[in-house]
């Protein structure tokens, strides 16, 4: 299922909408479940790569149903699909399945097979790897990889203290508390302690 976001899909007129359909399709088509084979040039791997590693860590078992957004650029700019920016994560770090192991793209039902083929590819496997363990480009320089920088679970935790705080100086749990419904069992800094060790032990 195709849905249009921007622009709506009452500003597409059925033409732009077909040629947005049958972008996706053809991508989907030039995708085989054999490992050995290119990986398309009808999208744009590194935002693909990213967005897998951000739904694995996170064990997002709605990363792979309706909850994505995809791009293009336009035809003469960039032909190529894009994956947008990640949103829906309340299904993920453990806040409905509390099992830290296991991958998403796996174990959850609803992973479509434009997913699995992308994920069986041999080449976009060693992109992932690439992108998050590191590398050695061709002038011999070592680039970071995710796992340094973005995944680095010092940085990790000081960026969780950190929104923590601006929740609590601008009681923003008060009023979520005061928003939707507070069941006896919940309480923000134990919460925040298992959401901690979960990421750690995630990673």
């Amino acid at each position: 299922k195709i849905e249009y976001y921007r622009p709506r899909t009452r500003d597409l007129n059925t033409q732009q909408q077909e040629f947005i359909k049958n972008k996706i399709l053809d991508f989907e088509e030039t995708l085989t479940f054999n490992p050995g084979d290119p990986l398309s040039d009808k999208f744009h791997p590194i935002g693909f790569i990213d967005y897998w590693l951000l739904q694995e860590f996170s064990r997002n078992n709605e990363g792979y149903t309706r909850s994505q957004y995809w791009y293009t650029k336009g035809v003469e700019e960039d032909y190529r699909l894009h994956m947008a920016p990640v949103w829906d994560f309340n299904h993920s770090f453990g806040g409905v399945l509390r099992e830290f192991k296991y991958w998403s793209s796996v174990v959850f039902f609803a992973v479509s097979n434009l997913w699995y083929k992308i994920i069986a590819n041999r080449e976009f496997q060693e992109q992932v790897v690439k992108r998050w363990q590191g590398y050695v480009d061709q002038g011999g320089e070592y680039q970071e990889g995710l796992r340094d920088n973005v995944f680095n679970p010092q940085r990790l935790m000081l960026q969780i203290d950190s929104i923590r705080d601006q929740f609590v100086k601008n009681f923003a749990v008060d009023r979520d508390y005061a928003r939707w419904f507070r069941s006896e069992n919940q309480n923000f800094e134990t919460d925040l302690i298992y959401f901690k060790r979960w990421v750690l032990t995630r990673l």
